[in-house]
């Protein structure tokens, strides 16, 4: 039997400082030892790092369906 699935649109967005709390939340379920959104929050402010967020499209209050963060070298 097959598990339904629903299909959903999300939009890409820079990641900004005010994420930090959202992509903690997220690592919470699959690591055994997340990054805190205070490490997200002092990655964030350093120049060389930057990423993206996906948001579900018409539901800004959803958890976040995935990030990419990156440092520039």
């Amino acid at each position: 039997m097959a598990i339904p699935f629903r299909r959903r649109k999300f939009e890409i967005e820079p990641l900004a400082r005010q994420d930090a709390r959202a992509l903690a939340q997220l690592l919470l379920e699959d690591f055994i030892r997340p990054w805190t959104d205070g490490e997200f929050d002092t990655l964030l402010q350093q120049d060389p790092v930057f990423g993206f967020i996906a948001r579900e499209s018409g539901n800004p209050k959803a958890s976040p369906g995935g990030f990419v963060l990156a440092r520039l070298a």
